[in-house]
């Protein structure tokens, strides 16, 4: 079985020593003094595995804009789901978890749409939305 355990949104977010580290976890909404912007921001999450013989996962994440000619930003990865490097538990049983960190352009105000696909999945495995509001004004 492959299936996503989970996924979020994040102010920040990295894997170090195998460990999923976030900052400004869970946001659903972006304020923005003027537009269009670049924001950072990171998707991250977990893939659960219980597949012995599986190496390889390709996860694919898309990034639309609002708006009736939406933008889309949608990068690939092949992610390691190995037995050799992520130590199995509960028979052949694997938790990996990713991070993506990310600089895109914010051109209006509106619901964004994250996906987060692993490809061997059918459908999208994910959807994430923020709003992106006007920052008050002080």
């Amino acid at each position: 079985m492959l299936e996503l355990d989970y996924a979020f949104l994040a102010d920040y977010a990295s894997i170090q020593g195998g460990l999923l580290t976030t900052v400004g976890a869970s946001f659903t909404r972006m304020e923005a003094q003027a537009l269009p912007i670049h924001a950072s921001f990171a998707v991250a999450g977990r893939i659960r595995c219980d597949e012995a013989e599986r190496e390889w996962v390709k996860l694919t994440i898309r990034f639309i804009s609002p708006g009736e000619d939406p933008t889309v930003v949608e990068a690939s990865n092949q992610i390691d789901v190995s037995t050799t490097t992520h130590l199995p538990y509960s028979g052949h049983r694997r938790g990996i978890v990713f991070a993506l960190q990310m600089t895109l352009p914010l051109i209006e105000l509106g619901i964004y749409t994250v996906e987060v696909d692993i490809d061997e999945t059918e459908g999208v495995d994910r959807t994430l939305k923020f709003e992106v509001i006007p920052a008050p004004v002080t």
